[in-house]
């Protein structure tokens, strides 16, 4: 394992990728017609260095993330599967299918929310990305004029006024983190609701079958936790795939400059 982890460094998957877009930016940056007006100097460096590598890093990258979510959630619905089938036809426990409601209940609440809250987020990543557009037009115009302002000497009035445009990017990165946070707590308060579920269901039948005979047992101990630590993985396997597609919706600034500038 930590030769395969030392050794994906050397595979240029995600050096590649930047390295392919970033070369193709600046080519395009460079064959503009003189005749148009360019993008600010500011703005391209911000998309060359940190819109491309934020694009490839949490974009590109994340669909391998998502394979093997994917690959995980197949296992898991297979050996749930399994101990549901071999409870029903051994022992005739067929509270046991109740280990696939993540499978059942899980995606279509993060279609729900991915769906409800999709303008949501949209937004505030706009607002986001206006902000911060704001903050770098007035910084790059502060620097470029940095002679008149040292000959008037109105530096702190200059730094008093970029200083509210960080402000209000900071208040609108706050508010589109407390989104998020609430987007990522809808998949994890619903695994507890089926956790809740599963032992309030099956924990009543597991404790009247303590003092009933072998054949007359609804079920055993070793079923019921089993079913309840694969309703814990399951779940937070799909959270896991959840936080994927909601980090995904975080790339669009970025793709979005990088299309202006194309």
């Amino acid at each position: 394992t930590h030769w395969l982890m030392y050794r994906r460094t050397t595979w240029k998957v995600t050096g590649g990728a930047r390295a392919v877009m970033q070369e193709n930016l600046l080519r395009k940056y460079l064959s503009q017609d003189e005749a148009r007006s360019f993008a600010p100097t500011t703005f391209f460096l911000d998309s060359f260095g940190h819109d491309v590598g934020d694009l490839v890093v949490n974009g590109y990258n994340k669909l391998f993330a998502v394979a093997k979510s994917f690959g995980r959630l197949v296992c898991a619905f297979a050996l749930t599967l399994f101990y549901a089938v071999e409870a029903s036809m051994q022992k005739k426990v067929y509270l046991a299918f109740m280990g696939l409601l993540p499978f059942l209940a899980l995606p279509i609440v993060i279609f729900i929310v991915l769906l409800v809250r999709r303008d949501k987020n949209l937004k505030a990543l706009e607002a986001v990305q206006d902000a911060e557009d704001a903050m770098l037009t007035k910084v790059d115009k502060s620097t470029d004029c940095y002679r008149m302002v040292a000959d008037m000497d109105t530096r702190t009035l200059v730094v008093s006024d970029c200083l509210q445009d960080i402000m209000s990017l900071n208040a609108n990165l706050a508010t589109f983190a407390g989104l998020m946070a609430n987007n990522r707590s809808a998949v994890h308060w619903v695994t507890e609701a089926l956790i809740f579920l599963w032992i309030a269901i099956a924990g009543h039948a597991v404790a009247s079958s303590l003092n009933a005979d072998e054949d007359s047992k609804e079920m055993d101990l070793g079923t019921f936790l089993a079913i309840l630590n694969l309703i814990k993985s399951n779940g937070a396997e799909f959270e896991n795939l959840s936080e994927v597609w909601l980090s995904l919706q975080t790339n669009y600034p970025s793709l979005w400059n990088l299309v202006m500038l194309m």
